[in-house]
């Protein structure tokens, strides 16, 4: 393809400009009339190049387009057996991992039901705790209660003591009292 461009712009700068000829008899003396000979000659080679510039473009282009397609033939030729021998890799690894997720699964939802399980074990035990917890609660209470009464009890059978002491002491001095006065009324023989 580059042999072909360098040939294409060799030729076309090869290719002699028509009043090229008329020019080199006019000699020195027609000075502005050659300048305008000489413009048009230019623009046409200049037309002539960007042509050829244009038209190796296309080529590049065209060159550029048909390597892509053909590396993408290549790779599509490469992949595709590629792909399908992962495919078969992966239909040959997956179902022993499904089957390993599953089980996991299965252990974990186990798990799950066990922890749940113990769960409501937990929340029975904490019921059956709570409510020892208010049975003890009610039984400090009544015990409380219970000490209050034999307390208040006790108080009242000392008050009894001692108000019985009082009085026997009381009966005593009477007794005493009385045989005094006895002795005093009835005095003993001498």
């Amino acid at each position: 393809m580059e042999t072909e461009k360098k040939l294409q712009l060799e030729e076309a700068e090869q290719v002699p400009p028509k009043e090229a000829p008329a020019l080199s008899r006019m000699g020195p003396k027609q000075g502005p009339q050659m300048d305008e000979g000489l413009i048009q000659p230019v623009e046409e080679v200049e037309q002539g190049l960007q042509k050829a510039e244009v038209f190796l473009h296309g080529m590049e282009e065209n060159q550029r387009l048909q390597m892509e397609a053909d590396q993408k033939g290549l790779l599509e030729e490469t992949l595709h057996p590629i792909e399908e021998e992962q495919g078969l890799q992966m239909e040959e690894t997956l179902p022993p991992m499904e089957v390993e997720q599953g089980l996991q699964i299965e252990e974990a939802l186990g798990l799950h039901r066990m922890e749940a399980e113990q769960g409501l074990q937990m929340e029975e035990m904490e019921a059956e705790l709570a409510e020892m917890r208010a049975k003890t609660s009610r039984m400090r209470e009544k015990r409380t209660e219970v000490e209050a009464a034999v307390e208040a009890k006790r108080s009242e059978l000392e008050l009894r003591k001692i108000n019985r002491d009082r009085r026997l002491a009381q009966l005593l001095l009477l007794e005493e009292a009385e045989q005094v006065f006895l002795d005093i009324l009835f005095p003993p023989p001498n």
